[in-house]
């Protein structure tokens, strides 16, 4: 008696489909956000008239908001106005680049305070006149940044005011606390830190220990020591939380 064999075509069918239905599904990805997701997220605004500066800086935010705040750019405080009512901002970002006088910012700082619905804005300088810098927290700026800082201390910066405090640096606020300059004084007056130093007082404001300061500053630990003795020396204080004490006290 002849036994048939068995199909090795349908023998190898049989094992393949048990071992795809005995096989787990993989755990999809995560779902990232998407455009329209983007879209709903508060914004960040960029006000600047120049085109590809602006561009190129907005796309830096990008980077660092991302999931957190959608940045919007627009050439002037008027193109912000016609879209504010359609947009929920959390921060602005007001450009006074060198070709800007001191008075037309100002004028763009009491527009933006005016709105209806004003948002923290933040003024981002060229200078780092001590007359200009009064006059913006004046006319409503909560902040105030120099160029001379650092991209990564320039945005926790904004992380500060965004979550309702008061950002000026610490040098400026030293030079006009000693100098006791007003706002119509034209006499310039020498710096008082260097811009490593006044980017040193602010992490030193912001309780960052050495390590974290020479990382993000991109210098040598014992660099960032010297640093913070020549801060000490110059405002003749004890230690570094007194150095830290004395620039919060200037922005109260």
């Amino acid at each position: 008696m002849r036994t048939q064999s068995a199909d090795p075509r349908r023998s190898n069918d049989i094992n393949i489909d048990i071992i795809a239905k005995s096989r787990k599904p993989e755990k999809s990805d995560p779902p990232q956000p998407g455009r329209d997701e983007r879209v709903q997220l508060p914004a960040l605004i960029v006000i600047d008239s120049r085109t590809l500066f602006r561009e190129c800086f907005s796309r830096c935010l990008e980077q660092q908001w991302r999931h957190e705040l959608a940045v919007i750019s627009v050439p002037s405080v008027q193109a912000w106005n016609e879209i504010s009512d359609k947009t929920a901002a959390s921060l602005i970002l007001l450009w006074a680049s060198a070709h800007r006088s001191i008075d037309d910012v100002q004028q763009d700082l009491k527009s933006l305070c005016d709105m209806p619905n004003p948002v923290p804005a933040v003024v981002i300088s060229d200078t780092d006149n001590v007359d200009h810098v009064l006059a913006s927290l004046e006319n409503g700026a909560r902040g105030y940044i120099p160029v001379n800082l650092s991209f990564d201390i320039a945005v926790e910066a904004m992380r500060f005011v965004k979550a309702g405090g008061t950002f000026v640096p610490a040098n400026m606020l030293l030079m006009a606390q000693r100098s006791g300059r007003s706002l119509n004084q034209d006499k310039p007056e020498a710096e008082f830190f260097t811009s490593r130093q006044a980017a040193v007082i602010e992490a030193l404001r912001m309780g960052k220990p050495n390590k974290s300061i020479a990382y993000e500053l991109n210098m040598c630990e014992s660099t960032v020591k010297v640093h913070v003795r020549n801060i000490m020396k110059k405002l003749k204080a004890k230690n570094r939380t007194e150095v830290a004490f004395m620039a919060n006290k200037m922005l109260r």
